[in-house]
Parts: structure tokens; C-alpha cells; sequence
């Protein structure tokens, strides 16, 4: 099974009903996302895709436990069809990637594999807004969510040798520890992003990746052994233009048109 998880434009909006009192924007994600159905293509294997739409503003007193309804959909869906339940991979893009990487910190062998697409990995839930929960070694300085940049992947890699823009060492290791469980699940994460990306800062898709390395080379992993386990692929801006993708965000639906990427996961 492939569980995809879509960003917070395909959500089901609590407030849109028509007359009869349907939801509107039931199957969005279907509709503006091509990472499910891209899975109807030749991928080497037969898969059963999951695309469950998940809800942008649920009243509270629902008292919403987004993890655990994923977990028991798949649960359910298990009872129902053919699939391996040592199989099961997510892909996730944008407001999806804080969804399966809080998955994924609770459950961390659920998945086979995953891939993140332009997104950020949550590893407190109880901040306040999302950069507060999320994992990222950059000072907000170099942040750059909402702002409009113009950077290559070669300018953007290259900070990663300047000490200064760091946070302290004390604060990496408390990032470090929260994260520590994945890596101790040895869990196959790719991680895809674009420098230029201006609703999730390419600082967050670069902490997640250099904080599972070091904790695998705190764990002894060889370098060969780091690179199977977690892979980085940024993405400039002519590749999104070759495949007619015009927003810098959609870095998930690059992902999909590349079948060695699915690929990739299929074989986790």
C-alpha cells in the first residue's frame, strides 16, 4: 500500500457545504494533487493507493486524533484488501509531510519508506505554529517562508559550511533526541525539496536530513549504510519548468513524474 498525504489545500474545509449540507470539497485531493494518481502507472508492481483527505479545521470538541484515524483506516482497509502490512509506504507533500512525520515519530516502523516532499518534520506537536514544531538547525534568519527568493541548489548547499548560521549545540541535541527513535527504526527516508520554495523553507528539509546523519554516524553507520538509509535530492528550478510545474512549492508532483523515485520506494 502507498499512503499519500496531501497538502492543506486538498483538506476537507469544515465550513464549505452545499444546500443539502455534502461537503464540497470532498475528493480535492484527488483532483489537485497528481501524486495518487500518478501510482496508475507503470511502477514494476501492482499497488493499492491511499489517498485519505484529511480535515483543515474540525471543530475541537471532535476532538480529532489525525495519527490515530490514519492508523485505523489502514487497519480497517487491511480487513478488506490484499496488501502486505509489512509494505505499507508514504509519501507525503507539504502540510502532509507534518502529518506523516508525526505518524511516523509515533509509529516509527509503520512505514517500509517514505518520501517528503516540500514540507517540514513535526517533532512537537504542542507548538504553537508549525516552524515552532518542527525540527530546523537554522537561525530564523535564513529562513525564508512567504518570502520570494532567487537562489540555486549550489548557493543554498554551500551555507551548510558556514558555522554561523546555526543554533546552539544545546538545541541541536534536544532535536536530536526527539528524533532518535526514527533513526533507531532505521526507517528509508527521501527527501525532496526546491531552494526557492517559498511556503516551506528549504531550512527545514535540510535539518531533517542532517539530523538523522548525524545521529547515524553517532550510531556507527557506515557511510554507505547513511546513504541507503537517508538521501536528499534538491531540485533547481528549470527541472519544475521541463514538466510545465509552475509554482516551486508542488516539489511532490516533480517527484512522481521521475518513476525511478517510486521506484526507490517500492523497493524499501
Amino acid at each position: 500500500m502507498v499512503l499519500t498525504c496531501h497538502g492543506i489545500g486538498g483538506s476537507i474545509n469544515y465550513d464549505q457545504v452545499d444546500a443539502e449540507g455534502n461537503y464540497v470539497c470532498a475528493g480535492g485531493d484527488l483532483g489537485r494533487d497528481a501524486v495518487p494518481v500518478a501510482w496508475l502507472r507503470e511502477v514494476g508492481e501492482d499497488v493499492i493507493v491511499l489517498s485519505h483527505q484529511r480535515w483543515r479545521n474540525a471543530p475541537d470538541e471532535w476532538e480529532v486524533d489525525a495519527v490515530g484515524d490514519t492508523i485505523y483506516l489502514v487497519n480497517e482497509l487491511a480487513k478488506e484488501y490484499s496488501f502486505d502490512m509489512d509494505r505499507i509506504y508514504g509519501i507525503g507533500s507539504s502540510a502532509g509531510t507534518m502529518h506523516l512525520s508525526q505518524l511516523i515519530n509515533e509509529h516509527p516502523d509503520f512505514l517500509a519508506g517514505y518520501i517528503q516532499c516540500n514540507g517540514m518534520w513535526i517533532i512537537d506537536p504542542d507548538g504553537k505554529s508549525p516552524e515552532e514544531r518542527a525540527a530546523n538547525i537554522y537561525k530564523p534568519e535564513y529562513q525564508t517562508n512567504g518570502k520570494t527568493v532567487q537562489t540555486t541548489v549550489t548557493q543554498t548547499l554551500s551555507l551548510q559550511e558556514r558555522e554561523n548560521c546555526f543554533v546552539s549545540d544545546e538545541e541541536i541535541a534536544v532535536l536530536k533526541a526527539k528524533l532518535k527513535p526514527v533513526a533507531d527504526a532505521r526507517l528509508p527516508i527521501y527527501i525532496w525539496h526546491n531552494p526557492n520554495d517559498a511556503s516551506i523553507s528549504w531550512t527545514f528539509a535540510i535539518s531533517a536530513y542532517d539530523l538523522l546523519r548525524d545521529l547515524y554516524h553517532d550510531a556507527g553507520l557506515s557511510e554507505t549504510e547513511i546513504n541507503d538509509l537517508i538521501k536528499l535530492y534538491y531540485a533547481d528550478d528549470p527541472e519544475y519548468h521541463d514538466f510545465g510545474i509552475c509554482e516551486m512549492h508542488a516539489t511532490s508532483k516533480l517527484t512522481v513524474w521521475y518513476p525511478w523515485a517510486m521506484e526507490w520506494l517500492l523497493a524499501q
